[in-house]
């Protein structure tokens, strides 16, 4: 399974059956798979994924940014280009991937 790591429960959307979640692109983020999700480093729950698709930055909508971090579109860009700062990101070039994901009932 794949690890997602959160550091605060982002408008409580971990709670939620289904909710959102904005990384970077990559190969390991694919329909159907499997998530174990971790607030703090604790196994919160796992989740598979329903729904991906891409988007840029610029993209992103008030609604996303709103129902997946409870923040507005200007202050969720700051907090994406703040939690990637380490990456020399082209943001002009670089995807995300919106996941949507359904809790896993085990």
């Amino acid at each position: 399974m794949i690890e997602l790591q959160y550091s605060q429960n982002w408008n409580n959307k971990l709670d939620c059956d289904c909710f959102t979640t904005v990384r970077l692109a990559s190969q390991k983020h694919q329909l159907g798979h499997k998530y174990n999700i971790f607030l703090n480093k604790v196994l919160y729950k796992k989740a598979i994924a329903v729904s991906i698709r891409s988007i840029k930055l610029h993209q992103v909508t008030e609604e996303l940014a709103r129902i997946d971090t409870g923040y507005n579109k200007e202050d969720f860009k700051k907090l994406i280009i703040t939690m990637y700062s380490k990456y020399k990101i082209d943001w002009e070039k670089k995807y995300l991937v919106v996941i949507t994901l359904k809790t896993l009932k085990e």
